[in-house]
């Protein structure tokens, strides 16, 4: 599978990873499966999307970030998923710059440990932050 997506266990963190030439389906289906993941758990969850092992061509990345813009359960702009990206290609910058252009930020960092660590801090941050009830 080109993208394989996993969850954290007893962290609200999923990571993604792309291997090979990503199609539109495969980024569909790992929206379904982030979504499944998820399940009912109320917190917002961030997902690491690894694309150091994508190959996809330019005309490729332009449907996957249409698929990307769609308000779908477990897509890039679903309200409950913030999207950190991990990578060196030209993948990463234009992702960052089309979604950024739709006025949603999404870090990008060229190593896994750095973006965890960035997810991990965040979520440190907002939870302390959250009043409780």
């Amino acid at each position: 599978m080109p993208i394989f997506v996993e969850r954290l266990a007893d962290e609200p963190i999923l990571i993604a990873v792309y291997t090979g030439h990503i199609t539109l389906e495969e980024v569909l289906d790992m929206y379904h499966t982030s979504a499944e993941l998820i399940g009912d758990d109320p917190r917002v969850f961030h997902r690491i999307s690894d694309t150091r092992g994508a190959t996809s061509d330019f005309a490729a990345m332009l449907k996957l970030v249409q698929a990307a813009s769609q308000a779908t359960a477990g897509s890039s702009i679903d309200s409950h998923i913030q999207v950190t990206y991990v990578g060196t290609t030209t993948w990463i910058k234009f992702l960052r710059d089309t979604f950024a252009k739709r006025g949603v930020l999404m870090p990008a960092f060229e190593d896994m440990e750095t973006a965890l660590e960035s997810v991990r801090y965040r979520i440190a941050t907002e939870s302390s932050s959250t009043p409780t009830t």
